[in-house]
């Protein structure tokens, strides 16, 4: 008996695709390559390793299910072509969805009216209900291009990066999605830094904000499941188990803890606000790793020498924020100078460009945060900064 397969669309931001390429390949090594496309890869899963990709996937923004594309020219072909979609095995009757439509270069231009005419046929064929707006609608998505229709269904649910556990947020706070990129620069089996030697014993982020970069770096170290304390859209299809999805997850959290990265690894969280290192403390306490981590009020130049030896560095350097020392992303790179010892070291930087940094701190991958351009640079051991 053949077994149920989706081709999936799982979203990252701009530039992140490639290591999210090399996390699902990890996650799934008997999966068929994943072909990257803009914001994202594509990729033919059956159901259990979708349900993988949901929980273990840390780049991931979204994940979609496509469902047969079809050309249509106008509003006649649309509906009638929709109606044609296998809808009941994600839409229940009685339930709803919100409909969200991209139009580029099609004769079907209004976007309000695809809207429209595909919530007529969702109720009218499927018993669906409009549910823009509603908490627990299932999206379904629309993309028009030319004269092809593209229908994707929401698997993944809203705004996967947020894990459940940052209730606190500082000043430009980063995404878990992000943070997690930065950290497997340091801690990901693939890494550059990994290469030139074991994972880190201590990491210290000394412009912590609410944290993020920090508990991300611990989940990862210890193998735990992005998605671990969130639901997923995909768990309200009709066609969902849920007895199998529990063990599935189950499973699957035994599995990546066995394969934990760096079991052991503490993590020094400092900034100089007080209330952005109290927010980190209250999200290390919801993502269960409280006791993995020190937290320390004060400039990196106070902090420096309660960090050990050998210590990794991962921070989100406050550009143009200055430290009765300089500027800080300045007194970072001198604090880099004196103690060689703290590599590897992964930097997010944003804000004006930096010209006049080393070459040794290498772009490995540029995306943007905010709206803003950001580059991930590291440097490695040995290198100079």
């Amino acid at each position: 008996m053949s077994q149920t397969t989706h081709l999936t669309f799982v979203q990252t931001a701009l530039g992140l695709e490639p290591l999210l390429s090399a996390e699902v390949r990890a996650l799934l090594p008997g999966v068929t390559p994943p072909s990257l496309s803009e914001g994202g890869i594509l990729v033919r899963l059956s159901t259990p390793e979708l349900w993988t990709v949901c929980l273990g996937c840390r780049l991931s923004e979204g994940v979609r299910v496509r469902l047969k594309a079809f050309v249509a020219r106008d509003f006649a072909t649309l509906e009638q072509e929709i109606a044609r979609l296998p809808f009941s095995a994600y839409l229940g009757r009685g339930s709803l969805a919100e409909v969200r439509v991209v139009s580029h270069r099609s004769k079907l231009w209004h976007s309000g009216a695809v809207i429209e005419r595909v919530e007529n046929v969702l109720l009218s064929r499927f018993g669906v209900g409009s549910g823009a707006g509603e908490e627990g609608a299932t999206v379904v998505f629309v993309r028009l291009t030319g004269d092809t229709a593209q229908v994707s269904i929401d698997a993944g649910g809203h705004r996967m990066h947020r894990r459940g556990y940052r209730t606190q947020v500082a000043q430009a706070s980063v995404r878990e999605t992000l943070a997690a990129a930065v950290a497997l620069q340091v801690l990901g089996p693939s890494s550059p830094a990994r290469a030139a030697g074991a994972p880190p014993r201590v990491i210290w982020d000394p412009f912590c904000g609410a944290g993020t970069l920090g508990i991300e770096a611990l989940h990862i170290a210890e193998g735990r499941l992005a998605g671990e304390a969130r639901q997923f859209s995909c768990e309200n299809w009709p066609t969902h188990d849920e007895a199998a999805f529990g063990r599935h997850k189950d499973r699957l959290q035994g599995e990546s803890s066995a394969r934990a990265l760096a079991p052991g690894l503490r993590v020094v969280l400092s900034d100089r606000d007080r209330v952005a290192l109290e927010s980190a403390e209250v999200n290390a306490g919801q993502a269960g790793v409280l006791d993995a981590c020190r937290f320390e009020l004060g400039d990196l130049l106070r902090v420096e020498a309660s960090v050990p030896e050998g210590a990794a560095l991962i921070c989100n350097p406050p550009y143009g924020r200055r430290l009765p020392q300089g500027d800080a992303l300045d007194a970072l790179v001198h604090l880099l100078e004196r103690r060689p010892d703290l590599r590897p070291c992964a930097l997010l930087l944003g804000g004006p460009g930096r010209r006049d940094l080393s070459p040794n701190f290498r772009a490995v991958l540029r995306t943007k945060s905010g709206g803003q351009p950001v580059s991930i640079r590291v440097l490695l051991p040995g290198q100079s900064p």
